[in-house]
């Protein structure tokens, strides 16, 4: 008995020294790739809401979501009138944020190969980078793009993407990354 307690605090000690050279190893998208971004890539997270602007307002802000923790998050807006996505990325200094906007009259399909991107990723690479880059691609260069101060809310994020968006009702998907 106790040689197998030997083995198996050797083999857990063995995993301890493995398992922070590969959260910090290989490709993260070229975000310098850090351990903790490594965890989010197998734990971002979406949450939808329906109903009007005030509704979806008071269900975000119930959230209990620390966006000051993450680097990159997404709004993708739709109703009848159309859908608008809204790509957050956290620049260098920690201050701003870069947005990314694609609007069209349906962004569905957009969602679902988030959705399938985000299953097939191994956490080899960021999964805010693999969303970027699937929103680039699918835009095919239509993307609007605009510097802001870093939000400190969920809610406040989301006033920027409602920034002219015209839906009354609507789904409001919130993605949260890495």
């Amino acid at each position: 008995m106790k040689r197998y307690t030997h083995l198996s605090l050797l083999f857990l000690l063995s995993a301890l020294l493995i398992l922070p050279s590969y959260l910090t190893a290989e490709d993260h998208g070229g975000t310098g790739g850090t351990a903790p971004c490594a965890l989010m890539a197998w734990s971002p997270e979406t949450f939808s809401f329906y109903g009007d602007r005030a509704t979806v307002m008071t269900k975000l802000t119930s959230l209990d979501r620390d966006i000051m923790k993450h680097r990159t998050w997404a709004f993708i807006l739709e109703s009848k009138e159309g859908a608008k996505l809204t790509f957050f990325e956290v620049g260098a200094d920690k201050q701003f944020v870069e947005l990314s906007t694609i609007t069209g009259a349906s962004l569905s399909d957009l969602s679902n190969r988030i959705s399938e991107r985000l299953l097939t990723n191994d956490a080899r690479k960021c999964a805010g980078q693999l969303t970027k880059e699937l929103v680039q691609s699918y835009a095919n260069g239509q993307v609007q793009h605009a510097s802001i101060r870093r939000p400190q809310t969920v809610s406040s994020a989301f006033e920027h993407a409602l920034a002219n968006y015209s839906g009354n009702y609507i789904r409001a998907t919130f993605v949260l990354l890495c």
